[in-house]
């Protein structure tokens, strides 16, 4: 991509859990994520573990307001 665009950030984070983390923690409006993992099962389950605990935040948010 930097050879076609060098303009375009990218970030490449080699551990799959650090960058799924680096992902939930740091979005941003209309990025376009992409995950080379070696277990797709594995990394389904870390975003499931993200959504969870993004949801579980959303909620004590709301009762906290």
């Amino acid at each position: 991509m930097d050879s076609v665009n060098p303009d375009i950030p990218t970030t490449i984070i080699p551990n799959e859990d650090l960058a799924l983390d680096h992902i939930y923690e740091n979005p941003k409006e209309g990025a376009l994520y992409t995950i080379m993992c070696d277990v797709v099962a594995r990394a389904l389950d870390k975003i499931k573990e993200l959504k969870q605990r993004e949801e579980m935040e959303l909620k004590s948010t709301r009762q906290t307001v």
